[in-house]
């Protein structure tokens, strides 16, 4: 798990230090996050016109020590979480070139050049083992890491559950036969963890800084392209499959009005993305979703009542 604190130096000058805590079980997987997360922000700063904090140091752990540290400069704004509520509509709404592969950067050649390596996820046990070429690579990783998960629970909820997950398998295996177009599958920069607390913003709405990049993939744009998820109210994120506990920043009505505003912001060709994909996003989001699902109820019902199927 990382750390972020604030730091006031000598000089009056205050920095947010963030903290990569060695990990015994899943050290690897800590480096990894680490050093795509600091390299990745150092490439951005220099290529793109994303605002990310000026990063002033790193260190990578060093054998002995407990941590490594990234210095960088304190962001003006307050984040997303605790400001939506006041923002107008415009507000709360808001290409850069990677390497046509799927998976997560990795340091380059030079120090600010983007490599790319197997996908980092929220969770190690779905890391991913290699770099993918296409989507239909990346769905069937997708679906063995599923099928390895619904092997639990009594014999009649694992002979639902593998029904349920042919069933996706099918349908997936359809849509991508029928995204011909580049456009749908060329690779774009995903945030993989942009939350309401991982955007700051002005008192007018604008964004200041985008945080905590540890995250991150390089994924066709039919399933990159999406909605802020704190405007979303489909597939793991539509109350009548969510699991308990989910929260919403905004009722459904307020979010299906942002939502329509974002699309017409978008230009045209991304709109068509973001239209032509909810589908498969929605199933990539049930691939990857690691909360109770018995028999794989959840997905069946949001697979009936959305697909059809």
């Amino acid at each position: 798990m990382n750390f972020t604190m604030q730091v006031s130096l000598s000089d009056g000058q205050t920095v947010i230090a963030r903290l990569c805590r060695r990990d015994v079980e899943n050290e690897g997987w800590q480096e990894r996050k680490f050093d795509a997360e600091s390299n990745l922000m150092l490439w951005l700063q220099h290529n793109t016109t994303i605002p990310v904090p000026e990063i002033f140091h790193v260190s990578k752990q060093a054998e002995g020590e407990a941590c490594g540290y990234i210095v960088m400069k304190k962001m003006p704004g307050k984040i997303v979480l605790n400001t939506f509520g006041l923002l107008s509509a415009t507000a709360k709404l808001f290409s850069v070139k990677v390497p046509q592969v799927i998976g997560s950067t990795t340091p380059g050649t030079a120090p600010i050049s983007l490599d790319v390596g197997p996908r980092i996820a929220v969770n190690p046990s779905f890391n991913a083992n290699q770099v993918f070429a296409t989507l239909e690579e990346f769905f069937d990783f997708l679906f063995a890491l599923k099928e390895t998960r619904t092997h639990t629970g009594t014999d009649e909820e694992q002979i639902r559950a593998k029904r349920t997950i042919d069933k996706l398998k099918a349908y997936v295996s359809q849509r991508l036969e029928a995204l011909t177009s580049p456009m749908f599958r060329r690779c774009i920069l995903s945030h993989d963890d942009l939350n309401e607390a991982n955007i700051l913003l002005d008192d007018q709405g604008r964004i200041t800084s985008v945080l905590d990049w540890e995250l991150h993939s390089t994924l066709p744009a039919v399933i990159g392209v999406a909605e802020p998820l704190w405007i979303s109210y489909d597939d793991v994120h539509d109350p009548r499959f969510a699991p308990p506990g989910t929260l919403w920043l905004g009722s459904a009505e307020e979010c299906a009005r942002l939502r329509r505003l974002y699309e017409e912001f978008l230009e045209a060709r991304s709109s068509a993305v973001l239209r032509e994909g909810q589908t498969l996003r929605g199933a990539t989001r049930w691939l990857l979703d690691c909360s109770d699902d018995p028999g794989c109820d959840r997905i069946q019902g949001w697979m009936t009542a959305i697909l059809g199927v």
